[in-house]
């Protein structure tokens, strides 16, 4: 068993468990598969991942609204066999850091980076939309998130220039792609409900998280009345051109 290769299946699986918590899509997805993901699901042991961490290091964690987000660790205590770790996650303000204590605890809420999430980062083209952060200092400091389109990629230096969308920003941004300025699309700009009607429908296409953003941006684009034509065919036509 320990060379079985298992399918892409499986990140779509984790996307409907564990961002979704629905167990209802978990019961129609075919038996091979669910077994593929139980197995794959102790593949690791815990115990080995907790003594390897290391302040720096970045991890998957589970916030308070039980999504997984790729998350920094800030700090590692270890008293009297207790171990408590001290997280930022990525895209969000300090203000969501957040200290886990104890072993129990630390099973259900860390796990290997990339695990649960989906490292979006892979797939950053020119053309593609994101969300990029916009800080104004006026007093106090404020953190406004735009949508944007990436025009340029800067390989050498790591950077990404973007045109803001949707705003009366004139001027485009350049971030650097490992910043926690940028995140994936609907990360904060949420999809609205006719949106997420399209998704849930068209969640059984998807075999892993790419295919899965690919269609939140079609359901958004086609409810806000960017986009028109019949909702299925644009779907299965963006998901045959990757």
């Amino acid at each position: 068993m320990e060379n079985v290769v298992f399918p892409l299946q499986i990140s779509s699986i984790m996307s409907r468990l564990l961002t979704w918590h629905d167990a209802k899509r978990f019961r129609r997805v075919s038996k091979a598969v669910k077994r593929s993901f139980r197995i794959w699901n102790k593949r690791w042991n815990f115990n080995i991942f907790l003594n390897n961490l290391d302040v720096g290091m970045y991890i998957d964690a589970l916030d308070s609204y039980k999504i997984w987000y790729k998350a920094k660790i800030l700090s590692i205590q270890k008293l009297e066999n207790k171990e408590s770790i001290y997280l930022h996650f990525s895209g969000w303000g300090d203000q969501w850091d957040v200290k886990y204590k104890n072993i129990e605890i630390l099973k259900k809420k860390i796990a290997p980076l990339h695990r649960y999430t989906y490292n979006w980062k892979h797939y950053i083209t020119v053309g593609k939309k994101i969300e990029f952060l916009e800080k104004k200092e006026q007093n106090k400091i404020e953190r406004l998130w735009h949508v944007g389109m990436i025009t340029k990629i800067n390989k050498e230096v790591s950077t990404i220039e973007i045109k803001p969308l949707y705003t009366n920003l004139i001027k485009e941004f350049t971030i650097n792609i490992e910043s926690d300025d940028i995140c994936d699309m609907f990360t904060h700009v949420k999809l609205n409900n006719i949106a997420k009607n399209i998704l849930e429908k068209n969640l059984h296409l998807c075999i892993n998280y790419h295919n899965i953003s690919i269609i939140k941006e079609i359901a958004h684009q086609y409810s806000i009345g960017k986009i028109s034509g019949d909702e299925d065919e644009l779907i299965n036509q963006a998901l045959l051109d990757i």
